[in-house]
């Protein structure tokens, strides 16, 4: 009887035991479960993965039936999302209310996610979540994928996209409808040519695009700028302004044309001296021609590369690193013209190459020196014995008598002139011997001359397409 006894007490305390240790992993398993549910929804993959390496049930439920893929879909995380289907979650599980985790996802607009879930076989059927949203990209990507939608679902969408483009072009147009420039107010109109603000936009656009030409005639001050602006507004609001303006530019202009005079008609374009008229006599090689010219202006300096690079958009020179102050050099006779045109082009005035006659007679300026300006080359010219073989910014040596820098040295300077070997023949009033163009002639020496080529009577002469690393160029005006 007693044996009996203790067979069973042995028995019953091995069900207890075996009844404790179930409970326990049962409770272990369900806080592994509920850790899952929580990673899941926090969108901590890490965690995620150590719970299912713990034993975590990939389709565990919490008490409404919502699943560790319904969470992380409803929170967006789709790295979490792609995890959990590689792992084996169910796409297609159902949360006690009955939705799905593409239901999930719908609902919070996470289009990606329900991509995700579309391509790993969610059925594609919350069209009428989306329209309920005012998702418009869902709804339609819904639809793209294969929505089973009726014909009241589709009117829903379509309702939709009316309301939404309606709005959104309200909104853009709230946000832009005192915009202070032209870009913005054209981009509505690119957008909306037909919305229901293009009139009041396209009186805005007027409003605007005067403001800018006006206000870039201001700033630049330019004759041509000025005048654009009066062609293109003869009764616009700064009409009167602009008239004022340019009468005190043209009387500001008439009264400084005067011997020595600096004159710069807009920010990027070269200082211009004025050169007084006068004689000289041009010698080479026993021919000699006497030379009478009117005044005109020339550049103060070479054209530099900040000039260059405000027209052309560009910077050709091989001295780069040299600065913006520094000559623009490896620029052919053919590419000075080409910069001389659109500079004309901006500014409405008449810029040109000098003569060689002009050139020779500024470079003297009404002396008798060695060099343009002195009869120590080292005072007013970089060339190959002190320039380190580079060039340099323009006007740090002394000017000449006429207040020019760099004629001698730094860069060769192109002309207008064709190459004429006999002086006798080159015309009388100064302006530039033509010829047949084939050869240009370049005066000055250069950065990497010898001292005898910058003389002041020194003459070079190249291809007109040619373009080195020591060539360059200054400006010249007609004068009225």
């Amino acid at each position: 009887m007693n044996h009996e006894f203790l067979k069973l007490s042995g028995l019953i305390g091995c069900l207890a035991l075996l009844l404790v240790i179930m409970l326990f992993l049962s409770g272990m398993l369900e806080r592994t479960n509920d850790a899952l549910l929580s990673a899941a929804e926090s969108g901590n993959i890490g965690e995620v993965v150590k719970q299912l390496d713990y034993g975590a049930d990939i389709n565990a439920r919490n008490r409404d039936g919502i699943t560790p893929l319904h969470f992380a879909a409803l929170s967006g995380h789709r790295d979490v999302v792609e995890f959990l289907i590689n792992r084996g979650a169910n796409v297609k599980a159902k949360a006690s209310q009955g939705g799905t985790p593409l239901y999930f996802a719908v609902v919070m607009e996470h289009k990606d996610v329900a991509d995700l879930l579309i391509d790993h076989g969610a059925k594609p059927d919350n069209l009428n979540i989306a329209a309920i949203s005012k998702n418009r990209e869902i709804a339609e990507m819904l639809i793209a994928r294969g929505v089973d939608s009726n014909a009241r679902e589709k009117n829903r969408i379509l309702k939709l996209r009316t309301e939404f483009a309606v709005r959104e072009e309200e909104n853009h147009w709230q946000r832009i409808s005192t915009a202070e420039d032209v870009e913005t107010v054209l981009a509505y109109l690119d957008k909306y040519p037909q919305g229901n603000h293009a009139e009041a936009a396209k009186s805005r656009l007027a409003v605007l695009e005067e403001e800018q030409l006006w206000q870039q005639a201001k700033d630049w001050g330019a004759v041509a700028d000025i005048q654009a602006y009066l062609d293109r507004y003869p009764q616009g609001r700064h009409a009167s302004a602009a008239q004022k303006k340019l009468a005190e530019i043209n009387r500001v202009v008439a009264d400084e044309r005067d011997t020595g005079t600096v004159v710069r008609d807009c920010p990027y374009c070269p200082e211009m001296v004025v050169i007084p008229a006068g004689s000289f006599e041009r010698v080479e090689d026993g021919s000699a021609k006497r030379v009478t010219l009117k005044s005109f202006a020339l550049g103060k300096t070479e054209v530099t590369q900040g000039q260059w690079e405000a027209v052309m958009g560009n910077n050709p020179s091989h001295f780069s690193s040299c600065g913006a102050d520094c000559p623009v050099e490896q620029v052919s006779w053919n590419e000075a013209q080409v910069f001389i045109k659109k500079l004309n082009e901006l500014t409405g005035k008449q810029y040109r190459l000098p003569s060689e006659s002009e050139w020779e007679y500024a470079c003297m300026g009404g002396e008798q020196r060695e060099y343009c300006g002195s009869d120590n080359l080292d005072a007013i010219a970089w060339h190959q014995g002190n320039s380190g073989r580079t060039t340099h910014k323009v006007a740090e040596k002394k000017a000449n008598a006429f207040g020019l820098y760099d004629m001698s040295g730094n860069v060769w300077e192109w002309v207008e002139d064709s190459y004429l070997a006999d002086l006798s023949k080159a015309p009388a009033d100064g302006s530039a011997w033509q010829g047949d163009g084939a050869i240009r002639v370049l005066r000055g020496g250069s950065w990497i001359a010898s001292p005898r080529v910058g003389l002041a009577a020194g003459r070079n002469w190249h291809d007109p397409e040619k373009n080195y690393y020591n060539l360059g160029f200054r400006v010249a005006q007609t004068l009225p």
